[in-house]
């Protein structure tokens, strides 16, 4: 079967992989770049919340497909038309579906990798991608494990695959094996090769701290609830959670690219759910109010994340963007009314400028008018005259 006759849905889940699972292990490339300072900028946060959003979508596209039921009650023919293009192009997304996963099983259920040496690179690296960000995780191990025996470098990007699969699957030991192996393959790396540090730096120390979490008792015991990536408590001079806020003693101790570091860890394991929540307290402590609070409910409610301190500092950012959209409200409805007093003050200084002009315009008007009938009044008896004359 040829792989360039994938149905829509699963060209699509290539193309969000491709395009946005770069920064994951294959090829070697991130979405973040060095400024001329040296430093790694974070991505803009609509876009990396996008890319983000792309990623969670992909286990929906290959979820068996539903065709829509048709019910020609109350439907005009163009909406009839519309269904049954739906329908036929559902039925055909399932057939395609059906030929092609898994494939090993189509090809030998005793030699995978017969195949898999045969598929170019790129179509390798999409089919590993989608096997991992679309939650197939059984299929992922299975391509992954014989590509992760020859011990070379290339062996050692499938371990870090297999790292982010077990880590996904909440098996924290054997991804840090499997990330500690990897590394120890790879040796030392350039210091510009910032992926690769945030790699040996924060993602095995976040694996190392998951797994010793695992063995001590659940994540709700756990003291403080979010990651210890960088050493960081956030709260505010008062020594407590403030909304937009974080200590200066706290500000100096995050690295520069703490923002970026966060969003690339994201991008490997974006349904991490405590890794979000940190995400939003690197944009509370930046300021960034609107966009933790957005974080912090999307944890709660939609990922059903549950800690008491998650719970306490989405109250305290939504009480404060509260009282902040309150305080505008009152300024702008203070200014509006400061405007109407203006402008009142305005009409009473023409009332008043009327009022001591008048006495003086009276007397004016009356001589105007008294002058206005003596032109009248000559005006009149001279047509009167030359009317006599002319008798």
């Amino acid at each position: 079967m040829s792989w360039r006759r994938w149905p829509l849905g699963v060209l699509v889940a290539t193309g969000i992989i491709s395009g946005i699972c770069r920064a994951a292990e294959l090829p070697d490339v991130s979405p973040f770049r060095r400024e001329a300072d040296g430093s790694v900028r974070e991505l803009p946060a609509d876009s990396f919340l996008l890319r983000l959003a792309d990623l969670r979508l992909l286990p929906t596209l290959v979820q068996p497909v539903v065709e829509p039921t048709i019910d020609p009650q109350g439907k005009t023919p163009e909406e009839l038309r519309a269904l049954e293009r739906q329908r036929a192009q559902a039925k055909a997304i399932h057939e395609q579906r059906q030929k092609r996963l898994p494939m090993w099983v189509r090809y030998g259920q005793g030699s995978p990798m017969q195949w898999l040496r045969q598929l170019p690179p790129a179509e390798l690296d999409a089919l590993i991608l989608e096997l991992i960000y679309s939650r197939q995780f059984e299929h992922a191990i299975h391509v992954l494990m014989p590509l992760s025996r020859a011990g070379d470098r290339a062996a050692a990007v499938r371990m870090k695959q297999l790292a982010l699969v077990f880590a996904m699957q909440e098996e924290y030991e054997r991804a840090a094996r499997q990330l500690e192996a990897a590394v120890e393959i790879e040796g030392k790396i350039e210091a510009t090769d910032w992926r690769r540090q945030v790699e040996r730096t924060y993602l095995l120390r976040l694996l190392h701290q998951r797994q010793r979490e695992t063995r001590r008792g659940s994540f709700r015991e756990t003291e403080a609830g979010l990651d210890d990536l960088f050493g960081v408590r956030y709260v505010g001079e008062s020594g407590q959670f403030e909304p937009g806020t974080l200590a200066a003693e706290q500000k100096a101790k995050l690295p520069v690219d703490a923002l970026a570091v966060v969003q690339q860890l994201l991008l490997w394991l974006p349904s991490d759910r405590r890794l979000y929540w940190q995400l939003g307290e690197l944009y509370n402590a930046q300021g960034d109010l609107r966009r933790a609070e957005a974080i912090f409910d999307n944890c709660r409610f939609a990922m059903e994340l549950r800690h008491p301190l998650l719970d306490r500092h989405h109250q305290m950012v939504r009480e404060r963007l509260e009282q902040i959209s309150a305080e505008k409200q009152a300024r702008r409805e203070a200014e509006r009314q400061a405007a109407e007093a203006e402008i009142e003050a305005d009409r009473a200084k023409t009332r008043e400028r009327m009022t001591y002009l008048l006495p003086l315009m009276l007397p004016l008007a009356g001589v105007l008018l008294l002058l206005q009938l003596r032109e009248w009044r000559r005006r009149w008896r001279g047509l009167v005259e030359r009317g006599c004359c002319g008798r």
